[in-house]
């Protein structure tokens, strides 16, 4: 397997960047990066993958960084902005490295309502009559009662929308700054 398959170094160059399966996933292929292919291959495949992962790791933290500054919540808990995270994976056989940009739905940090703020919702209605005492209130609803509508909020797609082509130039230079520093620290020592 060859490294320059992590990101299509192939003779032509260019970049690609693309949306698989929903629009919270990036795709990064960068091409034409012959020295670099040259210095991955070198490196064991441990240390291919933590290198590979470091560098998509830190492209990512800026769109990561634009949607957590997007988010708009009346209540401000900060919860939503905690749930949005990424996620490389390195597939060493396949030779493809994946980031991901999402929101996390579940556990203690998740947001299960962040769907409800990038799309917003139609107008709701109470499907029966209920009632709910707490002390010193009861609240009473009504079937058929309007709980109005959400706006939309829109924070991942416009952060995607305005980084994707930051990501891959940042991809690239955080790989080539990681072999700049080892060359420079290896002159050092001569």
């Amino acid at each position: 397997m060859s490294a320059e398959r992590f990101y299509g170094g192939q003779a032509r160059g260019g970049t690609k960047v693309g949306t698989p399966r929903g629009k919270s996933g990036i795709t990064v292929s960068v091409t034409g990066l012959r020295e670099i292919d040259v210095m991955l291959k070198r490196l064991s495949s441990d240390a291919r993958t933590k290198v590979i992962k470091k560098a998509m790791n830190k492209a990512l933290s800026e769109m990561r960084d634009d949607a957590r500054r997007r988010v708009y919540t009346p209540t401000g808990t900060g919860q939503l902005r905690g749930a949005i995270s990424r996620r490389v994976t390195v597939d060493e056989a396949r030779g493809i490295a994946t980031g991901k940009l999402y929101v996390q739905q579940r556990g203690k940090r998740g947001a299960p309502h962040a769907h409800l703020v990038e799309f917003g919702t139609g107008e709701r209605f109470a499907p029966r009559g209920w009632t709910h005492k707490t002390p010193g209130r009861t609240y009473v609803t009504v079937a058929g009662q309007s709980f109005g509508r959400m706006p939309k909020g829109p924070f991942m797609q416009p952060a995607f929308d305005e980084n994707k082509t930051a990501v891959p130039r940042t991809f690239r230079k955080a790989l080539r700054d990681h072999f700049m520093k080892k060359r420079k620290s290896r002159s050092k020592k001569a």
